[in-house]
């Protein structure tokens, strides 16, 4: 395949956005030659073996007072005036209510016109932006100034959250691809279609995951009970819940240990929660861990157990990697009924779903699991299979690869 296609990222590499490597070397797999571009550098290095495997190097922009920079500006509103001058202020309006998101918007386009032109300059046939939200505004931006036909993927923080809807229907309107990565993303995405032919441009493609490469347990661990959450600590993980679910099982007698992995913004509010209740000396904090490290303290685990819920800003989980990961792993999951959750896990039959925010629910569907090692490994089996149907690699990228064509990206 001679043509290339523009990832646009946030920040690349992102250790909680593993998918998107992933996505990227599955591509690089099946012969397409992928062109990251990065609004942001990474805070730190990554460690991750996928990164390792990825034949791209992604693109940083130059600094803002770089002659570059100001060289494709003043190229671009010496070509376009006007509408140079329009477009980031139109976004900003766009985002009045909010106005840190509205100053994103303006001190932004210039990086953007950036990236924009040296993407023509790399030859890229079309774009990917890998959220809906700011890369998404990128690839809008060159699809206005530079006329490259964009697609956006959309996944769950960036299209559920109101602030972030403010100017989806515009994008929609103007993309020529809206993939989404569960059922139930494509079923929202449709309420900011505005033309039969917007509701044309969804196409759900599940994530590309490597099932090949992680090989299932042989068989459920041994006493103590050991389970897993998290993979960050904010709030639609519902990690609250969790504690108190165990604080309820803790009472029944139940002798367990809690890994909690990542970091976030309930962190501190979890640890004093874990004290009140009396269980903090069960439930340890980890902290970020590198993906090898943190698969095999879940090869070793019981179940992984993710109760998300819809957080106060609209917030909530697609399907999250984690559970992908556990299933893969033949491990146990529990986790409850929202978003596209339900589209990975039958209830009873390869895992557990339980109501959003049900503490007692949920400590009753861990008990059933953890005091039946049959049902643990029927689970196991179970899961695994299906996450090699819904999410095998190569299949999945030949499917990125057909909608990528038929939109005229690649």
């Amino acid at each position: 395949m001679s043509r290339s296609i523009a990832y646009v990222c946030s920040r690349f590499p992102v250790l909680r956005e593993a998918f998107i490597i992933r996505e990227v070397l599955a591509l690089e797999r099946a012969g397409v030659d992928v062109r990251v571009y990065s609004l942001k550098r990474p805070d730190t290095d990554l460690a991750n073996q996928d990164l390792d495997a990825i034949r791209t190097q992604p693109y940083y922009s130059a600094h803002f007072l770089s002659a570059a920079l100001i060289r494709d500006n003043f190229a671009t509103f010496l070509r376009a005036p006007l509408r140079y001058l329009a477009t980031p202020f139109a976004a900003a309006w766009r985002f009045r209510r909010f106005p840190v998101q509205a100053l994103k918007c303006l001190a932004l386009f210039p990086k953007m016109i950036h990236y924009g032109r040296q993407m023509r300059r790399d030859g890229v046939a079309g774009v990917n932006a890998c959220w809906a939200s700011l890369p998404a505004l990128q690839a809008y931006t060159a699809r206005r100034f530079f006329g490259l036909p964009y697609a956006m993927t959309c996944r769950a923080w960036d299209i559920f959250v109101p602030m972030n809807q403010l100017d989806l229907a515009l994008k929609v309107g103007a993309a020529a691809l809206v993939r989404t990565n569960n059922d139930s993303g494509a079923k929202f995405m449709r309420r900011f279609c505005t033309t039969p032919s917007d509701e044309a441009k969804i196409r759900r493609v599940y994530n590309p995951f490597d099932v090949a490469a992680v090989q299932p347990r042989k068989a459920v661990p041994g006493e103590p009970v050991t389970l897993m959450s998290g993979g960050s600590l904010v709030e639609q993980k519902g990690l609250t819940y969790l504690l108190d679910a165990l604080a309820l099982l803790g009472k029944d007698g139940l002798d367990y240990r809690l890994e909690l992995v990542g970091e976030g913004a309930k962190r501190e509010a979890l640890e004093q929660q874990a004290r009140q209740l009396g269980i903090a000396e069960r439930v340890e904090f980890l902290g970020t861990l590198p993906n090898k490290e943190f698969l095999e303290r879940m090869r070793s685990s019981h179940a992984f157990i993710l109760p998300s819920v819809p957080a106060t800003n609209g917030c909530m989980d697609g399907i999250p990697n984690v559970l992908i990961e556990s299933m893969a792993l033949g491990v146990p999951v529990i986790s409850t009924s929202i978003s596209g959750i339900p589209e990975l896990i039958e209830d009873g039959v390869c895992g557990l779903l339980v109501p959003p925010r049900d503490s007692t629910a949920l400590a009753a569907s861990m008990r059933s699991l953890l005091e039946d090692r049959g049902l643990q490994q029927e689970f196991s089996t179970a899961g695994r299979a299906k996450v090699e149907t819904l999410f095998e690699m190569s299949r999945n990228a030949d499917q990125l690869i057909e909608i990528y064509r038929s939109a005229g990206l690649l």
